[in-house]
């Protein structure tokens, strides 16, 4: 008797097709984002209503989304070399609380 749902060709070319479809979307959302902090101003962000970004936390984002997210996607898509080892979630973590998705 399994516990859980039981393995099949099935169920892990459903789970595998769902992963990549994920990082194919991930991959979009990063360029979108990463274009998005490049073209806006941090006045922008830090005059937003009805509660603004802080000078800190905008730098925060940028870091993230211009420098981070875009190395992580440019790794995935095989065009540079990880240089060192990095934790990506640092800054990105910032953004989701406790990390729990």
């Amino acid at each position: 008797m399994t516990i859980g749902a039981a393995l099949s060709k099935s169920q892990l070319d459903s789970d595998m097709a769902a992963v990549a479809l994920g990082i194919a979307k991930l991959l979009r959302q990063i360029d979108q984002l990463h274009e998005f902090f490049l073209i806006t101003p941090d006045a922008t962000l830090e005059g937003l209503t009805p509660v603004a970004y802080t000078a800190a936390e905008v730098a925060t984002l940028k870091s993230a989304w211009n420098n981070d997210a875009p190395l992580l996607a440019s790794i995935i898509r095989g065009q540079v070399n990880l240089p060192s080892a990095q934790d990506f979630r640092a800054n990105l973590f910032q953004m989701i609380a406790d990390g729990l998705v």
